[in-house]
């Protein structure tokens, strides 16, 4: 099917008529047009906020490849505009690997777009004819775009293709039919900053370890279960178990990290050996986020030798009561 030119000149209709002998080779399956970047050989330009500024140029190349009788071409070219400003286009036409290297052509100078009327040049239209030679069969060069970074992520990444899938785009025979190609977009990535993890808290028993050979029995001593890192806390529950042949518990009250004002709930159960202990807060108290004691506990010593201080049933949530993530750290005493 005969292509309506868009931007090369219909004068090579004319000169085609002229030119005697000219053999026709019928295009060969597999024909590709690709946007290629120059540095690697592949359709990716990534970019990474570590290492590239805004307002670094880069270029991209488009390539024929495996065409067959090719005697005019046009790429149109667009790009999001809010990430890539189109700064320039150009022949290569001192390249050996250009495809119509050595040959007359006629060639308009590159039309530029920018259809947002914001200063960004979104889409690049570029082609050429032969005007004098035979038509190209290979793999060849067509042009080379030069782009500008213009934003950057705050974080995670964004990209936008190098967009040449369309109608626009196009290689054209000796007839000035179209050849059947395969268009391959270029893919444009800026990788932005990972966000720092979000700390996990941690509910932990302090101190850690409770070694003291002056702890001997009828002595008491104190310990507190502790959070750390901790975000938007609306209310918290735990159980702390230990031996109570070794340590009975003489009393618990709230800790440091919600106000004084909260009432805990609390229950020592020193037959079997744990404190079950919840506080929560109340409108119109705000989240607590940060690191304080949850609960400060009196120990009795009761009898020689060690006791685990095991955390169990833990939560911590948010105002919604949806559950946060966190870590525990046991205690022990010797």
């Amino acid at each position: 099917m005969r292509k309506e030119i868009t931007f090369v000149f219909l004068l090579v209709v004319f000169f085609v008529s002229m030119m005697p002998n000219l053999t026709l080779v019928a295009s060969a399956n597999g024909t590709e047009i690709a946007v290629i970047n120059p540095e690697t050989g592949d359709s990716d330009f990534i970019f990474y906020t570590n290492t590239t500024a805004v307002g670094t140029h880069f270029n991209a190349t488009v390539w024929a490849h495996d065409v067959t009788n090719l005697f005019a071409y046009q790429v149109y070219l667009c790009v999001d505009d809010s990430l890539l400003n189109v700064t320039n286009a150009w022949f290569p036409t001192w390249d050996p690997n250009w495809v119509f290297n050595g040959k007359t052509t006629i060639r308009p100078a590159p039309a530029f777009y920018d259809f947002n009327v914001n200063g960004k040049i979104e889409c690049v239209k570029i082609g050429d004819t032969i005007f004098g030679g035979d038509p190209f069969t290979g793999t060849g060069l067509l042009a080379t775009i030069e782009f500008e970074i213009i934003s950057a992520p705050i974080e995670g990444n964004v990209s936008c293709n190098l967009d040449i899938d369309n109608a626009d785009t196009y290689l054209l025979d000796y007839d000035l039919d179209e050849i059947s190609t395969t268009k391959t977009n270029g893919y444009y990535e800026y990788v932005g900053p990972t966000p720092p993890p979000i700390p996990t808290a941690i509910v932990y028993v302090e101190p850690p370890k409770t070694v003291d050979p002056a702890l001997i029995p009828c002595n008491n001593f104190e310990a507190n279960v502790t959070i750390a890192n901790a975000t938007d806390v609306y209310s918290f529950e735990f159980k702390l178990s230990y031996d109570p042949t070794i340590l009975n518990i003489v009393n618990a009250t709230l800790g440091d990290f919600f106000p004084l004002t909260v009432v805990p709930q609390i229950t020592i159960n020193n037959t079997e050996g744990y404190l079950n202990f919840s506080a929560a807060l109340s409108p119109p108290d705000l989240s607590v986020s940060g690191n304080g004691s949850l609960g400060n506990i009196t120990f009795h010593v009761e009898g020689s030798g060690g006791s685990d201080l095991i955390l169990y049933d833990v939560g911590v949530y948010d105002e919604s009561s949806d559950p946060l993530p966190f870590a525990t750290e046991n205690g022990f005493f010797a």
